[in-house]
């Protein structure tokens, strides 16, 4: 079953979002989340008959967070599959890695760390949010109104530095995305900044 869980993982690294879904890729890959459905599907079958389902004491199925997990990935599988794989609930597989094999107290030990650690992590968060706030405030007094870009000009002639240079030449004066015109625009900038996500469009 570890080797399986690891098996849907890879499976859904190959997934690619891009291509129709009658491409041979994705054909292939439903028919495999198939054949993965059939085989947690009898592993949970084993554990009922074994254990029984809810009413059979403490060791009955959905008596265990494992195979609680179990029975709503199944249950979530079922509504993947008969809406033609139209979501993605099949990720949650990946939870069942937690719950199997030999490996599953030292990734007890693992797990209780990082829940150890969110509160840390929120405080740094928050410090950071702080920090943030505190540079938009300075950047909305600054740079307020300032941000603007000169477009359906051809650069490869003209060079419009200002409004004016702009509307001598025919361009539209228009206003940037990323802006310091009020504090949630100036935090979306410096996010964006921080992040590096999309950052290089601020410059232009």
């Amino acid at each position: 079953m570890l080797s399986l869980v690891i098996g849907s993982c890879i499976m859904m690294a190959f997934k690619d979002p891009f291509s129709p879904p009658t491409s041979e890729i994705n054909t292939i890959l439903r028919n495999l989340e198939i054949v993965l459905f059939i085989f947690f599907l009898f592993e949970f079958l084993i554990k009922v008959v074994a254990n029984g389902f809810l009413f059979n004491g403490p060791d009955s199925c959905l008596m265990k967070t494992g195979d609680q997990l179990d029975f709503l990935i199944l249950i979530l599988n079922v509504y993947e599959i008969s809406h033609g794989f139209s979501s993605n609930f099949k990720s949650l597989r990946m939870l069942k890695f937690f719950y199997i094999g030999p490996y599953r107290r030292s990734l007890k030990v693992v797990v209780k760390t990082i829940i150890l650690c969110i509160p840390n992590l929120i405080k740094i968060c928050i410090i950071t949010i702080y920090v943030m706030y505190f540079f938009s405030f300075f950047a909305v007094k600054i740079l307020k109104n300032r941000l603007f870009q000169c477009l359906n000009v051809d650069f490869s002639q003209f060079n419009p530095l200002t409004k004016s240079d702009c509307f001598d030449y025919g361009g539209d004066w228009v206003k940037k995305d990323f802006t310091y015109d009020s504090i949630p625009n100036a935090l979306y900038t410096l996010f964006t900044i921080a992040s590096t996500e999309g950052w290089i469009w601020i410059a232009y």
